[in-house]
């Protein structure tokens, strides 16, 4: 009876003042918490947590408390306020305490409320870059104390915001890493959430068997551990849309059995869910009646529903079932009401879409809709447009990924290669050391005999190791001789390539005020320069070749035999023309036997023709810099390459006056296009032209060493990129 007394006591210690603004600061240990704004269930968990939390004596009880109230409430702008306190109680315990389990047990509290301020920066701030910078020093931790189940956690979060930066083949990587750790972790329901967004990304990506596969493993895994019927219910609904979509006839069944569930539990959202989806597939067998049956039960349960997308899409549903049936004005009113949900919602733009060409059809058969067709086509130009946007940066995403797969796939091979040698060189000392336990214990439980049976094999069997010892240095040299024919050849490409491309001593020797940098990426290079005399007129090329190493400098000779040809023999005198006869000879060189029409194979260029009055250019994907009148002017080459490409225009020549003083500026993108810095971003073009200005004072030798050096601070540890050319004129 004391205790209970003295808890009472203890309780009525913590009671709110009837009159205070604000929550008690004392109590719930934030100030400025207006309860007014508090729903009801936040602080119904506020309440019972913190209660506990005034009652544990423990720092680490308390801290737990703290992250369980962190979980439990769900207004963001309270839960990254007791997060944050969390960690400040966190940090300084950890200088103070030195027992491992006590320290261990601090660390992975100072993990979780990482992780969760990763996951405010995703979900509210929208800064994908502080909470990947959070996320990483979470999974630090988590790695740090052997925590799967955990580590499981930050793969998967990590993934979702490379995801969202774009990086597909980065977010695979991290729910690769996420789903290896499945022996270690015993409750699989940690897997759920990175094999369902694997799926997401499978299927964004347009695989969708992988995305299948991915959505039945987390299926399997919520009948095993017995999850929530909610997730069972979801996930038998999207296998069943992918089976169908595939083919598979199961896919109606599995719909069934997520109605059952949903059904069972109440859960009138994924009720509408699934009658949409039995709606569609019931229309396409060619029972309306069916159809309709859904699509009635769906009306008696939409009242009910907050939200507009459903609403739109039973409404899209009911046009397509009156128009199967030929109740043309029926079917007009429901895709007319669909429409107008989707565009009020705006983020909806497929299925606006559809919806627009569903409605224009059925106008179509009426003239006097001519005036909403109308307005309807105007409408449907604006929501494309946006889409399109969307649609190109989707499958730029996609490219990339798939590219960068094969590259991932090549590297696996080759590490798998030696992972396999590996083991086997393991496993044979592995056999060694259990023949030679099996002759010890031979020593005690066997003859003489036996034992120099037994030392007869093992000089046997060292005779064969010592035999494949000496095939491994055979192979071993072979392969080195093979290295060292091919760094050979490449080093006399490299001569060729020399020998083609003048010096800066000899380009000077011509034209004094010129200054050039360049620093090919491998061996050879795929830039190049290129310099000639015409009548009055100096002409130079700067081109930046497909590729860079061996395919480049093949490409560089072409290029450079191509100028010789055009300018020094067959005396051409106009830029664009220049370019054009080029780009025809360097598509008959390249496809003349060639089976391949879309071979992408060519090189981007500069070329001026200039005098002490006067410069004439033309360029493909790249520019020339002038420096005049205190202002740095960009002549823009046409947006295409010199060889095949979608879309062929005519070149042209642009013209603009010099004077004395004035400087021009040709580059290749390998010096923008350079990774580098505290973040490893990208130059820029805009960092060059800044730093082009800011050296301008400089002679030419002088602001290209100047510009060559801040290259090399920027680039730092980062490795090269490209191919770099940087070339500076003085008129």
């Amino acid at each position: 009876m004391k205790n209970k007394l003295l808890i009472l006591l203890f309780l009525s210690c913590f009671e709110l003042p009837v009159f205070s603004q604000f929550l008690d600061k004392k109590f719930y240990l934030l100030d400025s918490l207006n309860p007014k704004a508090i729903h009801k269930n936040d602080k119904q968990a506020m309440d019972s947590l913190l209660t506990k939390y005034h009652l544990s004596k423990t720092d680490t009880g308390q801290i737990a408390l703290l992250n369980s109230l962190v979980e439990t409430i769900f207004d963001e702008k309270i839960w990254v306020r007791y997060n944050q306190l969390a960690l400040d109680r966190i940090l300084p315990l950890q200088k103070k305490y030195t027992d491992g389990a006590f320290l261990k047990e601090l660390m992975r509290q100072e993990a979780l409320a990482l992780n969760n301020i990763g996951y405010y920066h995703f979900n509210y701030a929208d800064n994908l870059d502080e909470a990947m910078r959070y996320y990483k020093q979470a999974l630090s931790i988590q790695e740090r104390l052997n925590n799967y189940r955990e580590m499981v956690v930050c793969y998967s979060n990590i993934a979702n915001t490379y995801q969202n930066k774009g990086d597909l083949l980065k977010a695979f990587t991290y729910f690769k890493k996420a789903t290896d750790l499945d022996p270690l972790v015993k409750n699989k329901m940690t897997f759920l959430a990175p094999l369902n967004n694997m799926a997401q990304m499978y299927l964004y990506v347009g695989d969708t068997s992988n995305a299948l596969l991915n959505l039945k493993k987390c299926l399997a895994i919520s009948f095993h551990d017995n999850s929530d019927k909610n997730m069972k219910a979801h996930l038998l609904h999207n296998i069943g849309l992918l089976s169908h979509r595939t083919g598979d006839k199961t896919g109606v069944a599995s719909v069934l059995k997520s109605l059952k569930i949903r059904e069972d539990i109440g859960d009138k959202k994924g009720i509408v869910q699934s009658l949409l989806a039995l709606s569609s597939f019931q229309l396409e067998n060619n029972r309306p009646d069916l159809c309709k049956v859904y699509l009635d039960r769906i009306a008696t349960i939409l009242p009910e529903l907050k939200g507009a997308s459903r609403e739109a899409i039973y409404y899209s549903r009911l046009s397509d079932y009156y128009a199967y049936i030929k109740d043309e004005k029926r079917s007009i009113e429901a895709a007319e009401q669909s429409v107008q949900l989707f565009q009020e919602m705006d983020v909806y733009q497929v299925d606006l879409i559809n919806g627009i060409h569903r409605l224009l059809k059925l106008y179509d058969q009426n003239p006097s809709y001519a005036t909403k067709k109308l307005r309807l086509y105007e409408l449907l130009y604006d929501v494309e447009k946006t889409l399109q946007t969307d649609e190109a940066r989707k499958l730029s995403m996609k490219q990339n990924y798939e590219q960068s797969l094969k590259v991932q796939e090549a590297e696996f091979k080759a590490q798998q290669a030696v992972r396999e040698e590996k083991t086997k060189s393991e496993k044979r000392k592995q056999n060694f050391i259990i023949y030679g336990v099996l002759l010890i214990l031979g020593i005690v439980l066997i003859f003489s005999f036996f034992l120099f049976k037994a030392l007869t094999r093992i000089k046997k069997s060292n005779q064969i190791i010592s035999l494949q010892k000496k095939e491994v240095e055979k192979q071993k040299h072979i392969i080195e001789a093979k290295h060292k024919d091919i760094t050979d050849s490449i080093t006399y490409a490299h001569r060729i390539q020399s020998s083609l491309i003048p010096t800066p001593q000899k380009l000077q020797a011509q034209y004094a005020p010129i200054s050039i940098f360049f620093q090919p990426r491998d061996i050879v290079s795929g830039d190049f320069y290129w310099y000639a005399k015409q009548n009055n007129q100096h002409v130079f090329a700067l081109a930046d070749c497909t590729g860079h190493g061996v395919p480049g400098a093949f490409m560089s000779i072409i290029g450079i035999n191509q100028l010789d040809t055009l300018v020094n023999e067959k005396q051409l005198s106009e830029p664009h023309l220049v370019l054009h006869e080029l780009r025809k000879g360097i598509i008959a060189s390249l496809n003349a036997n060639s089976n391949e029409p879309d071979k992408r194979d060519g090189m981007d260029m500069a070329l001026i023709y200039f005098d002490a009055q006067h410069l004439r250019f033309a360029g493909a994907n790249l520019s020339v810099y002038i420096w005049q009148h205190k202002q740095l002017i960009e002549l823009k080459g046409e947006r295409q390459p010199i060889g095949i490409s979608e879309k062929q225009v005519d070149f042209t020549t642009h013209h603009l006056d010099l004077q004395s003083g004035n400087r021009i500026f040709m580059l290749s993108d390998g010096l923008p296009d350079q990774f580098g810095g505290q973040d490893g971003k990208k130059l820029k073009i805009k960092t060059v032209k800044e730093w082009i200005i800011e050296t301008l004072p400089l002679s030419l030798h002088e602001q290209r060493k100047a510009i060559t050096e801040r290259l090399m601070a920027f680039k730092t540890k980062q490795e090269q990129t490209d191919d770099i050319t940087f070339v500076s004129i003085e008129v």
